[in-house]
């Protein structure tokens, strides 16, 4: 088991980070700025 990092982490940390940034755009560059 991988604590840390997981599909399912990984993709609800991505779905906060556009529903917050909602109704602007974020590029890939932007999402792993901001995930980091």
């Amino acid at each position: 088991m991988k604590p840390l990092n997981s599909p399912l982490e990984i993709g609800v940390r991505a779905l906060v980070l556009l529903s917050e940034s909602h109704p602007d755009a974020l590029d890939l560059a932007q999402l792993a700025l901001l995930d980091h």
